[in-house]
């Protein structure tokens, strides 16, 4: 692909909105090889939960996307199949594993702060980045997380990485939030599942969000439970489409089918679903380049 500047001539800045989705946000890693084998610069990410981990993994680690695989491949979270999902076989056997699910994960949420270990986010995000700082990362970097006190966004744009990481990720049911400054911080998403207006106020000329946690229609709701947590999730996408309207370009994986959020079996799956989609979406980025490009050019001033 030709460059869409020449060297040394002033171009419009490129900011990425990494939206969560748990596996399925590993997409942001296909996303981010094709966009660096077309020659397109990153001038800034904003990232949610996964799409915050793999943020801090492209700007602030080395071995990436190497290191981020390897790590992720040891949360052994993944044989628990968390409540009712699309795609589910019918049958007395499957009735009979998602109450025992239910249960499990009513009662580790009764007695505990969820089902997963406490462990198994914070040392990946020790694991990941040691002892570095957002500031220290070489694309600049926002990491966002909510407040469950206040109900209000915390976005990271200093400070300890892992601890924004970890905020970021704690996905509440699963895993403990974190207590940090008088707040009470749990999974990003709950803000805004894809951060637009956080990589817009980087300064971005030019936002590219990355939605890796798409709503797809169902067939049937099964129970009560289900259609609370349907409802949730019809809740959520409708606050996610306005975010999505400030984007100046929405890359949206297909996976082909449903991926479990915790099914880290699907690695691969989600990063050729990403790099899928964002070689379509080469052209609308490069449209939009353009575009800015001439918008400034014909200025009156």
């Amino acid at each position: 692909m030709a460059p869409l500047w020449k060297p040394g001539h002033a171009r419009r800045r490129i900011g990425l909105a990494l939206g969560g989705g748990g596996v399925r946000g590993l997409a942001h890693v296909g996303v981010l090889r094709v966009l660096a084998e077309a020659g397109i610069p990153v001038d800034a990410i904003a990232g949610v939960s996964m799409g915050a981990i793999v943020g801090a993994a492209h700007a602030l680690t080395d071995g990436y996307p190497d290191n981020l695989i390897a790590l992720v491949r040891q949360l052994h979270i993944s044989s628990f199949r968390a409540l009712p999902r699309e795609g589910q076989a019918g049958g007395v056997w499957t009735s009979v594993r998602r109450l025992l699910d239910v249960e499990r994960f009513l009662v580790n949420n009764v007695f505990s702060w969820g089902v997963a270990a406490d462990a198994n986010v914070a040392a990946l995000a020790t694991a990941l980045t040691g002892e570095r700082r957002l500031e220290d990362a070489r694309v600049p970097l926002a990491v966002v997380a909510c407040d469950l006190r206040s109900g209000e966004p915390v976005v990271f744009r200093t400070g300890p990485a892992a601890l924004a990481l970890q905020a970021s990720a704690a996905l509440p049911g699963f895993f403990r939030p974190v207590e940090h400054d008088g707040q009470l911080l749990a999974d990003g998403g709950y803000v805004g599942m894809v951060p637009t207006w956080v990589a817009r106020e980087m300064g971005t000329d030019i936002v590219v969000a990355i939605d890796a946690d798409p709503l797809s229609a169902v067939d049937e709701v099964q129970d009560g439970l289900h259609a609370l947590l349907r409802a949730l999730d019809i809740t959520s996408e409708r606050y996610k489409t306005a975010l999505l309207d400030d984007a100046d370009v929405v890359i949206r994986p297909d996976f082909g089918g449903p991926v479990d959020t915790l099914d880290f079996s699907q690695i691969e799956r989600c990063i050729d679903a990403g790099a899928r989609a964002a070689r379509e979406a080469l052209p609308a980025i490069t449209a939009r380049v353009q575009a800015r490009r001439r918008a400034q050019w014909w200025r009156p001033w």
